[in-house]
């Protein structure tokens, strides 16, 4: 080691990006469980603060490109301006603005919440690490790993959308999830209506990019 420093050669979001890191130890403990379980344990504390994502979670980095939500959300924008400038207001987070810190931000001033992207479905008892995806940080943190979980929902959002009259999942089976007895399908749309909002749009189907836009 001639060097203090080793080059690093990333790939994100298509791109390959080049980083300098210290020579020593890089402080991360690889969970030796899976995901899902490696997970769970990191949120009731008892596993390290880095999670690595291994082969049963590629469906989590193999998520492919959907270039029809920016026109499906850029024709619903272009639609409320010729309705009027003074009855709607409308905020747009495209690409790298559509981070989980910044829905957050400014989902409490909608009146109707549009969410285009991919969902990611669980159907058994882990149904609250249903998720649908937004953009990844470049450094994932357990505050925001790039995905807005229904966990996340039912413990950071109550009423959030107090204000809000309807959230649009245009994604993918958003309305599956768990069965529960008595209770229905534990899924998504119970995380925005414990948000505060009464009307949720979800999807029982997979579907195309082009067929969704439209």
């Amino acid at each position: 080691r001639d060097s203090d420093e080793v080059k690093l050669t990333l790939w994100r979001a298509g791109k390959t990006e080049e980083a300098n890191a210290k020579v020593g130890r890089l402080g991360v403990e690889v969970a030796k469980t899976s995901p899902r379980d490696a997970w769970k344990a990191l949120r009731a504390g008892e596993a390290p603060r880095t999670v690595t994502r291994s082969g049963r979670g590629q469906r989590y980095t193999a998520l492919t490109a959907l270039p029809g939500t920016r026109r499906e959300v850029d024709s619903i924008r272009d639609a409320l301006a010729r309705a009027g400038e003074d009855r709607w207001r409308v905020t747009t987070l495209l690409g790298e603005e559509a981070t989980k810190p910044a829905l957050h931000r400014v989902a409490p001033r909608a009146r109707i919440l549009h969410l285009a992207t991919h969902q990611l479905v669980d159907e058994t008892d882990a149904a609250s690490y249903s998720c649908l995806a937004l953009t990844l940080p470049r450094l994932p943190t357990v505050e925001d790993d790039g995905f807005l979980h229904l966990i996340d929902l039912l413990e950071h959002w109550r009423d959030r959308l107090s204000g809000c009259e309807l959230v649009v999942l245009s994604a993918c089976e958003t309305q599956q999830g768990e069965l529960q007895r008595d209770e229905g399908v534990f899924a998504m749309p119970w995380g925005f209506h414990y948000a505060g909002c009464p009307g949720v749009i979800a999807s029982l189907w997979r579907v195309d990019d082009a067929s969704t836009a439209e």
